[in-house]
């Protein structure tokens, strides 16, 4: 696709985009005469965008567009439908939650180079909390049709962004179950069915070829309800499908990811060990990864992998991951991108844990 093409497409996702209008006068002058657009140079550091070559920077710079808010108004209402993220270059902002009855609590203070919303450009959904601008503030809009025209057009600023997202929400999902493992255990939430940590015997003493043709029940699952059947088989190809006994152990605390399990059918969990019980981190049914972030992050194992419940899992090898996440090819972009949305989800009821656990550990220090 030439560079006009690709800027005319940018242009037209840009135009659609949705923001609040200000009911209060701009008064910085150079933010009323300033360019509709931002440059490359403006976003190049930004983490999601980090990588680009310089004609994506163009292409990816003229799809995003300048939106101005003044002090005490809103970007994003809590409840709203959520398809477009912004970035914030000057002035600071603040996300806060509504409480159950009245009032509202503080989740964070948004600076500078900071991202609001940006997993909406990659599934739809809700705004999770209200975004208020503290001072005046400048930044532009991101609008999700702008990345979904880069992704059917197997763009290569698609497979960039979609790489930095991978990178962002493991972190992300590490910080959380950070979080649980710190405060977890003064609670006595998510006892684990098994008391005993490292009980089970190893996966590798253990497991059997499964004895059914679960490429084709791959399809009926969610992560895979986008991809043809050719490109199941593919991905099915790089890794054997193993039937697996409850307890059976899949990776140690620490130790070097060497693959990663898929849920097909019956449930895995990772769990923790804190104060000589098992707190499970999440627990993961038919349709679900364990273990792709350590992989994707190029980090130890954090917390342990054990068979909840008699199952079917695909093993993928660290490598066989990460050569199809590099590819490059229509393929690779459709599995990052499945893989992003799940990751999201995978956030989204992690961090209701986090709030809990978070309160809970609080109350706790409080009581005498």
């Amino acid at each position: 696709m030439n560079t006009h093409n690709r800027q005319s497409a940018a242009h037209k996702a840009a135009d659609t985009s949705k923001t609040i209008v200000s009911r209060r006068a701009v008064t910085q002058p150079w933010l009323l005469n300033g360019p509709a657009h931002p440059t490359p140079a403006q976003i190049r550091n930004i983490t999601v965008f980090s990588g680009l070559a310089e004609d994506d920077l163009d292409y990816i710079s003229s799809g995003l567009i300048y939106r101005y808010i003044p002090q005490g108004e809103y970007l994003f209402c809590q409840g709203a439908d959520a398809d477009s993220a912004f970035f914030i270059l000057n002035g600071t902002m603040s996300a806060v939650s509504a409480l159950p009855g009245s009032g509202e609590v503080k989740l964070a203070d948004l600076g500078p180079g900071a991202m609001v919303g940006e997993t909406s450009l990659i599934a739809s959904g809700e705004r999770p909390a209200t975004i208020r601008a503290e001072t005046d503030v400048a930044g532009f809009l991101m609008n999700r049709q702008l990345l979904s025209s880069a992704i059917a057009q197997a763009n290569p600023a698609a497979d960039v962004i979609l790489g930095n997202f991978l990178d962002i929400m493991c972190s992300r999902l590490r910080a959380q179950y950070e979080q649980i493992i710190e405060h977890d255990h003064r609670s006595n939430h998510w006892i684990s069915y098994l008391s005993t940590p490292n009980a089970g015997p190893n996966i590798e003493e253990v497991a059997d070829a499964c004895h059914f043709a679960f490429q084709r029940y791959l399809s009926q699952l969610e992560f895979f309800s986008e991809f043809y059947e050719e490109e199941i088989f593919e991905i099915a190809s790089l890794g054997r499908c193993l039937d697996v006994a409850r307890g059976t152990e899949l990776f140690a605390h620490a130790e070097h990811p060497n693959s990663c399990f898929f849920v097909v059918r019956g449930a895995l969990e990772r769990y923790s060990i804190q104060e000589g019980r098992c707190v499970p981190l999440a627990i993961l049914g038919p349709g679900n990864f364990l273990g792709t972030t350590g992989i994707i992050a190029g980090l130890t194992h954090l917390g342990y992998g054990r068979v909840r419940e008699d199952s079917t899992v695909l093993q993928i090898s660290a490598s066989n991951l990460q050569r199809l996440i590099n590819r490059g090819s229509p393929l690779a972009l459709k599995f990052k991108l499945a893989l992003c949305k799940r990751l999201i989800e995978d956030c989204g009821r992690i961090s209701k844990r986090v709030a809990r656990t978070t309160n809970q550990a609080a109350i706790n220090e409080l009581s005498p």
